[in-house]
């Protein structure tokens, strides 16, 4: 009996124990689980993160932001399922990627792009736009084929976006709503209204300003040939330094740019500035008018600057005497004058000053005898006195060129000489002078001079030219001089 108790109470102490035991090994297995999301603003998820039974299955949504989409699912899970089944065994950790909506690929998210349908390939701004979207000053004409982008409001434009204002189709610095001459050749001065003289008749008689001598003629009145009333009282002088120089010389009274004709048809002498106003530096560049002074004889122009075809002296017809000093000069047309004495140069009074004489061609004046170059600067003296075969007498006084004092004078051309002067002067002067000529037996003298203006001693600059002669005993026998004769050679070749 004792026996049986013991069993039974064993049997109540054990069965408990083996029920609490059993308990516990039925309990399931469980685990976490987390969502990471990429970019961390591309959307959200749900569920996000939990514990989970082993075995559990879990609906997963990816909930996109606005202006993004869902990808795909990655970490612990595959694919791009959406809502995702997902069953769980383990720890779960699973990344669900969004990206930003790009429906034209321009890197530009929809939501930011203000032209989502960007053509494939093309760079876009800020916006998404491309430049064959954009039209930034709204003329119709898209950035991309807009030359000037900048166009104001309400202005008309051409194919290429670009309004009158905007354009210098002639290259003349006016644009194309100013000017009146809108096919101006290149490189041509014009006036605010992108003219040019031989484009505009400012005064309408017919002929244009670049060949009209009194441009401002009054209407009504027959013209001359050369657009000047027939029988005009005036003399029309545009030029201000010229009309002023003839205010200050008594001949006229008001800078108007007219002179009475009367007041200068009979001058036989004039000096641009004269000697006594030299240094006003009145600076002339054109002298139209100067064809009314019909009884001119001899003409000075000082401080002169401009192109040969602002002096012409066709119509002086008794200028016999030309002088100009201190000036730049480029093509210089003398072939229609009786000019008979040149003068090139500096001034000798005051000392040496800037001058240049381009393109001097004299083969058309006949009747030149004498030239004088005092200190004149010369593109190519030798050019110049080939083609002025009727001179007798020629008078140097250190000759230049842009680089420096002439070194080679060649008078082999001047068959007419019969008075040569070579001067060292302020600087030095020819190495060689060539005199071969074919007519040596004419000459009367050749004048040798060092340094004659200079108040310092004879030989301070060395000069020794050396003379090329068809004759040199004849020609040694007549060089002289007035204040020192230089070192030199006589002979056939000088080695040039």
């Amino acid at each position: 009996m004792k026996k049986q108790l013991f069993i039974y109470t064993i049997l109540l102490l054990t069965v408990p124990l083996l029920y609490l035991g059993c308990e516990k090994d039925d309990d399931p297995l469980q685990f976490s689980f987390t969502v990471t999301i990429t970019p961390v603003t591309g959307g959200t998820v749900n569920p996000s993160s939990g514990i989970y039974n082993d075995g559990k299955e879990i609906l997963i949504n990816a909930i996109p932001a606005e202006g993004y989409g869902f990808i795909k699912w990655s970490g612990d899970a595959t694919g791009d399922a959406n809502p995702l089944v997902l069953t769980i065994s383990s720890n779960t950790r699973i990344i669900a990627e969004f990206a930003m909506m790009d429906s034209d690929g321009d890197g530009v998210g929809d939501t930011l792009d203000q032209c989502p349908n960007t053509p494939e390939g093309e760079m876009v701004d800020t916006s998404g736009c491309a430049l064959s979207e954009v039209d930034s000053d709204g003329d119709g004409i898209t950035d991309d084929l807009d030359l000037c982008p900048d166009t104001p409001a309400n202005e008309e434009v051409d194919e290429e976006g670009c309004a009158d204002s905007q354009k210098d189709t002639d290259g003349d610095s006016v644009t194309d709503d100013l000017d009146l001459c809108a096919d101006t050749p290149p490189d041509t001065e014009v006036d605010e209204d992108g003219c040019a003289d031989f484009e505009r008749d400012t005064d309408g008689d017919g002929l244009t300003d670049d060949l009209d001598r009194c441009p401002e003629s009054p209407a009504g009145f027959a013209i001359d040939a050369f657009g000047c009333p027939v029988g005009s009282l005036y003399t029309y002088i545009p030029d201000d330094a010229f009309e002023q120089i003839l205010i200050n010389q008594g001949y006229d009274y008001v800078l108007d740019d007219y002179v009475l004709t009367n007041a200068i048809n009979a001058i036989t002498e004039l000096s641009l500035p004269s000697i006594s106003g030299f240094t006003d530096n009145y600076i002339i560049s054109n002298f139209t008018g100067i064809e009314a002074f019909t009884a001119l004889e001899q003409l000075s122009i000082w401080n002169g600057d401009f192109m040969g075809d602002a002096l012409d002296l066709s119509q002086n017809i008794n200028l016999i005497e030309l002088s100009i000093r201190c000036s730049f000069v480029d093509d210089l047309d003398l072939s229609q004058t009786n000019i008979e004495v040149l003068s090139i140069g500096g001034n000798l009074f005051f000392g040496p000053c800037e001058n240049g004489m381009e393109n001097l061609d004299l083969s058309g004046v006949t009747t030149l005898k004498i030239l004088n170059i005092f200190h004149g600067k010369f593109d190519d003296l030798n050019t110049t006195l080939n083609s002025a075969t009727s001179l007798e007498q020629v008078h140097f006084t250190s000759p230049q060129t842009d680089s420096g004092p002439l070194d080679y004078l060649d008078l082999s051309s001047n068959s007419n000489l019969t008075s040569v002067s070579v001067s060292s002067g302020f600087t030095t002067g020819p190495s060689i002078i060539n005199l071969k000529n074919g007519a040596n037996q004419q000459l009367v003298e050749l004048i040798l001079e060092n340094n004659p203006w200079l108040p310092i001693p004879p030989g301070e600059i060395s000069w020794e030219p050396c003379i090329e002669a068809d004759d040199p005993v004849y020609i040694e026998s007549i060089i002289t001089s007035f204040y020192s004769v230089p070192q030199y050679t006589v002979t056939t070749d000088c080695g040039n």
